[in-house]
């Protein structure tokens, strides 16, 4: 006697609901309808935009409004690039950076600060732009 893939996957007495190739129709249509719904959940952003953090005198602050000058974004991506970080831009010119790195907000400012610190990109011997 030959099985059906109902019976396969030991769910008995479903397989009289459905004839042939209908049931394979079904089958294939929930599979695919799954595995669209496994991936499409398992698509995360990798990078998101960055935003400089300063800190007020009590705490660090996210500069959400920020409009970074070309400048601005060379030196924080030479920063980024020192240390090894993987950064991308996108179409709107920003700087991307992993996910995991924007909760950070430490390691954010510090990059922040460097950007705009001359004598440590001299000796780094980057070249610092004004």
């Amino acid at each position: 006697m030959v099985k059906s893939g109902l019976q396969i996957l030991g769910v008995n007495g479903l397989e009289g609901m459905f004839k042939g190739e209908e049931l394979f129709i079904r089958m294939k249509s929930i599979c695919i309808i799954s595995l669209f719904l496994i991936f499409s959940n398992c698509k995360h952003e990798t990078n998101v935009p960055f935003y400089p953090v300063y800190f007020d005198g009590k705490k660090l602050i996210i500069d959400y409004d920020s409009k970074l000058s070309e400048t601005e974004k060379a030196n924080i991506i030479s920063v980024f690039n020192y240390y090894g970080i993987a950064i991308k831009t996108n179409k709107k010119s920003q700087i991307l950076i992993p996910k995991e790195l924007s909760l950070d907000t430490n390691y954010l400012w510090n990059i922040t600060t460097k950007s705009t610190d001359n004598i440590w990109f001299n000796s780094k011997e980057l070249i610092y732009r004004h």
